[in-house]
């Protein structure tokens, strides 16, 4: 056993060449403090983690773990993290460019695999996501924006299949829809070559039989999940008709929309409200 080991204002740097375009990322400084590690059954330690990727940009973890069997529980605090400097890895299956998103997550975890199966709790927990920009490719402007996402407070538990998340707030969405003088909309363009440039997948009746069986026999246990209430607030859409002669421009501003009881049984009633300005 380690009383304690401590790494102060390390660096790691990465580079990616797997995806079309090389990634690059430097991690520093990176401060971690572990105090009783031990690969002792049923020995736990306490530890301490703080990784920096840029200015205001850290990763913070706080908890223990427990080497035989493995399993951890702790606090996760992720401040501002810039996805879409990782939208190389996504970039050649997903038809649109994220161009900008800063990703914050903040809550509670306890996992475990000394079980038969693995078990994973998430409590109290929130995540936001800020300066949304989703294009249509790297070179145009975005055709959407989103100022502000947020997610929770949530609980989720693998073992039971439940997801439970109290409210899904949507704040100041901005959407620029515009069809060309072909009729075509512009947004679709990437999905049509996305359908081009799709594979051509296995039917599943030239399966093997018992390949078959055993894919039918098997059931799945149902995923539950609520949605408390879900709000969009302060949206905009913006329409361009470029198909008259003179070019058609609708916008619909002050969009507000609640909805309350969301979830997998989509037989129930909802509670529903929507309001908005619909500009000359």
């Amino acid at each position: 056993m380690f009383d304690q080991i401590e790494l102060i204002d390390g660096v790691i740097s990465i580079v990616d060449n797997s995806p079309s375009e090389p990634m690059e990322q430097e991690l520093k400084p990176i401060n971690l403090s572990m105090k009783h590690f031990s690969t002792s059954v049923g020995k736990d330690g306490d530890y301490k983690l703080n990784v920096a990727l840029g200015s205001g940009h850290n990763l913070t973890w706080r908890g223990n773990i427990g080497i035989a069997p493995f399993h951890s529980s702790g606090f996760l605090e992720v401040e501002n993290i810039r996805v879409h400097r990782f939208w190389g890895y996504a970039d050649e299956h997903v038809p649109y460019t994220l161009v900008n998103t800063l990703l914050g997550v903040e809550g509670q975890y306890d996992f475990s695999m000394a079980g038969e199966s693995p078990t994973l709790t998430i409590s109290n927990t929130t995540v936001t996501l800020d300066d949304i920009k989703l294009g249509t490719n790297k070179t145009d402007d975005p055709f959407l924006g989103i100022n502000n996402i947020t997610i929770g407070p949530l609980d989720f538990d693998l073992t039971k299949q439940k997801l439970d998340i109290n409210r899904l707030i949507i704040n100041e969405i901005a959407l620029n829809v515009n069809r060309s003088a072909e009729g075509e909309l512009l947004i679709l363009s990437p999905l049509s070559k996305m359908d081009e440039n799709a594979p051509v997948t296995t039917d599943k009746n030239t399966l093997p039989a018992s390949q078959s069986n055993t894919e039918s026999n098997t059931k799945a246990k149902p995923f539950q999940w609520r949605v408390g209430e879900l709000s969009i607030n302060n949206s905009r859409i913006d329409v361009t008709d470029n198909v008259p002669a003179m070019p058609a421009n609708i916008a619909i501003s002050d969009i507000n929309t609640q909805i309350s009881g969301l979830s997998q049984d989509l037989s129930k009633k909802l509670d529903f409200a929507v309001s908005y300005i619909l500009q000359d």
